[in-house]
């Protein structure tokens, strides 16, 4: 085993990141020592002077890294000497250049990505909006997963062993243009949904899975159920999905649709990675 160190640093909302991060970790770890954090809101940033590797995760919100994973960024020491990292982003629809955005923000904190890929997830909004029977591959993994995790792996290691203070940027997209025009005329617009966030009180049980769920504290705790602040809100869905009882909506049409739980992640896990 390697005498080198990772740190796999993610971001997720009902869960479709964090299972990825936990089969890296699983696989990295036969080789080097691999920790990893859920991307917190009080970490200790000179902690990361003690790896020699980061590997981010997380989804594209709207064509851009979720809010979460760039402020872990913006809070980041700037290193003297660069450091490797290798991200991977998941997504329902298209990235556009989320991942190439995310390693121009590395660079200001003379992190170089040596490597990326984007990975089809479970999708934590269309999931809720439309038809199940319309939508199957929407409840799953891309069927090219797991030749993805094994060439993220082989990467990773590579450049473990091997440093490099090359950043490789991915390319711009060329579809960029319409995602734009798309972004502005309806994925924007979709994102003004978590004002809209309320608890259906005849389903509220008061577990309070939705505080413990939301790092960004936006529900706190209530004198009879949890109560909602919009302000800090990624809508990243996570409590959503969560919610046992299904209790949490921002719209009357998905109060039945299936939910992302963490019971459904437990079970994909296991139906796509145990083979």
């Amino acid at each position: 085993m390697s005498d080198k160190s990772i740190l796999i640093v993610y971001h997720s909302g009902s869960g479709g990141t964090q299972t990825l991060s936990e089969v890296l970790q699983e696989k990295l770890r036969r080789t080097c020592t691999t920790d990893m954090i859920r991307v917190p809101l009080d970490f200790d940033h000179q902690r990361l002077f003690g790896y020699d590797l980061f590997v981010f995760g997380f989804p594209t919100f709207h064509c851009k890294p979720s809010p979460s994973i760039s402020e872990f960024v913006d809070q980041m020491p700037r290193f003297e000497v660069p450091k490797p990292a290798y991200a991977f982003t998941t997504l329902a629809l298209y990235a556009e250049n989320t991942l190439r955005r995310f390693a121009k923000h590395l660079l200001e904190k003379k992190v170089v990505l040596v490597g990326s890929v984007e990975i089809r997830a479970p999708a934590t909004d269309c999931s809720l909006l439309f038809p199940t029977s319309l939508i199957p591959f929407m409840f799953s993994y891309e069927k090219d997963v797991h030749r993805k995790i094994e060439c993220a792996v082989t990467e990773i290691a590579f450049h473990l062993d091997t440093p490099t203070t090359q950043s490789k940027i991915p390319p711009p997209k060329w579809y960029t243009p319409f995602s734009r025009l798309a972004q502005t005329l309806f994925l924007d617009k979709f994102g003004d949904n978590r004002y809209n966030m309320r608890i259906l009180e005849d389903r509220c049980n008061n577990c309070k899975r939705c505080v413990e769920t939301c790092r960004r504290g936006c529900w706190q705790e209530g004198q009879d159920r949890p109560e909602f602040t919009v302000d800090n809100c990624e809508f990243c869905l996570g409590c959503v999905h969560h919610c046992p009882t299904k209790a949490i909506v921002y719209a009357e049409g998905m109060k039945d649709k299936p939910r992302l739980s963490p019971e459904f992640h437990k079970r994909l896990k296991a139906e796509t990675f145990s083979t």
